[in-house]
Parts: C-alpha cells; structure tokens; sequence
C-alpha cells in the first residue's frame, strides 16, 4: 500500500495538492513462483491506480534481474505495440513456471512436514495440485506426511480435507 512518502505531490498555483504520479515498491522478480509474484503486483497496481499498458511493462522491466531480463531482450527491446505488459507477463510465466509433471513430482515426493503445521503443509500441497487430483488423492498424500500418532487419529474422522487439515493443526 503505497504511504506518503510514495506519491509525489505537484503544488498548482491556487495551494492545492493534485497528485503527478504514484510510485509503489515493486518487489524483485520471484522465478520460482511468477503467478503469485504477479499477483501481488496486479494489486500494487490497483492500490496504485496504475493501469496504463506501458507503465505496467515498465514496472516489470525494472524488478527483474539479469538472467531474466535476458530472456525476454526480445521483448524488452521491441516490445509489442499492443497489450506489451500481457506479453511480458505471458512469456516470463511460461519461461518459469513450473510444468505440471514437476508440480506432480513434487508433490509425491518432494514435500515433508518439517517443522510447518500439517495445515500450512496441505495448502502448500493444493498450490501444487492440479484440478485433475481428486481430493481424496491430495487426503491420502498429506496424511502419508503426518506424524504416525496424528494419522490415527484422523484416519478415525471421516470429515473432509479442510476440516482434518484443521484438527490436525
């Protein structure tokens, strides 16, 4: 949320205070998660009232860093006439998002409890989950990842994924 000391203020003539231009704090390029990164953006955008084409594509252009600024030179040296910012968004997510067979991989084997709680473990396992994993897949997945003691006692209640996912907090 952008603070005083983010918008530049332009005195006119009869004392009154008309805003030139909000700045917001873009945060570095985050390749391992562009979605979210994007996300989070979009709504420094809206909180900033920032919806101009051009100014959108300049913001990316200047979080990212040097190995994902080159992959997108083309772009970014010619950027398309038209809707620039959705190009630029559409191919630095193509480019880093994970495929759906790594996000699959990771999700059978790649994800442990560690020190999270088994609810913080299953929102992270549905992030990974596709629309073509039923829930009672995803249910068996995260209780293999409990500690023996928590899945007795869920494996007792019949309740549903977010339900078990909060007793087993």
């Amino acid at each position: 949320m952008p603070n005083s000391a983010d918008i530049r203020l332009s005195e006119s003539s009869n004392s009154s205070a008309d805003v030139s231009a909000v700045a917001i704090k873009t945060p570095a390029f985050w390749s391992d998660k562009p979605e979210l990164w994007f996300a989070q953006l979009e709504s420094q955008f809206a909180l900033g009232n920032i919806s101009v084409d051009s100014t959108k594509f300049h913001y990316v252009i200047a979080a990212l860093n040097s190995d994902d600024l080159t992959c997108v030179s083309d772009l970014v040296l010619n950027p398309p006439q038209t809707d620039s910012y959705n190009s630029l968004k559409t191919r630095l997510i193509a480019q880093n998002a994970d495929s759906e067979s790594v996000r699959l991989k990771k999700l059978l084997s790649g994800m442990e409890l560690g020190d999270k709680k088994p609810s913080t473990l299953l929102y992270a396992m549905k992030s990974l989950a596709s629309d073509g994993i039923s829930p009672e897949l995803l249910k068996s997945l995260w209780m293999q990842r409990l500690p023996i003691k928590i899945q007795q006692i869920l494996s007792e209640s019949g309740d549903n994924l977010q339900a078990l996912s909060k007793n087993g907090r």
